[in-house]
């Protein structure tokens, strides 16, 4: 098992907790934000990631052997990502087997997307499946306002 960080956890993550719903869907913390947190539980908790997910995605990528670390998660390729993604599996509430949210992948992508940044890499790959990353992009299509064609200010 892993080691965790130490308690107490910083203010800035403290306050993301109580400041959330608790609902799974809550919105998405910029990458700017969990790059900067303090340690790999932060990250996590940050991006609103179970570490079981991310055990179970990490698990996927190198095997149950090797302990789970964000550096090295960032290491690794956006597709080699993207396909734990697609096949990772977690217990369920009944003890069952069941795949990755939507939800919970889109955290997990963050996550890599994080570890990457505060190595310094590019962290503008995207290890969405492709279903779930055409569905973000229409929605980012959907919430970006349109210019006018006939006028250069916004209306």
């Amino acid at each position: 098992s892993p080691a965790l960080p130490t308690w107490p956890l910083p203010l800035f993550v403290i306050a993301r907790l109580l400041t959330s719903s608790g609902n799974e869907a809550m919105t998405l913390p910029s990458l700017f934000e969990v790059a900067a947190a303090a340690d790999d539980l932060s990250v996590l908790v940050l991006a609103g990631l179970s570490q079981a997910v991310f055990f179970a995605v990490f698990a996927n990528l190198c095997g149950e052997s090797t302990q789970p670390s964000l550096q090295l998660f960032g290491l690794l390729g956006a597709d080699a990502v993207r396909r734990a993604l697609e096949h990772a599996q977690v217990f369920d509430d009944n003890g069952e087997f069941r795949k990755l949210q939507p939800e919970e992948q889109r955290r997990a992508a963050l996550v890599w997307r994080a570890a990457r940044q505060r190595q310094g890499l590019p962290d503008d790959q995207d290890p969405l499946p492709a279903a779930l990353a055409s569905k973000e992009a229409e929605q980012v299509k959907f919430l970006t306002p349109a210019k006018s064609h006939t006028s250069s200010s916004w209306r």
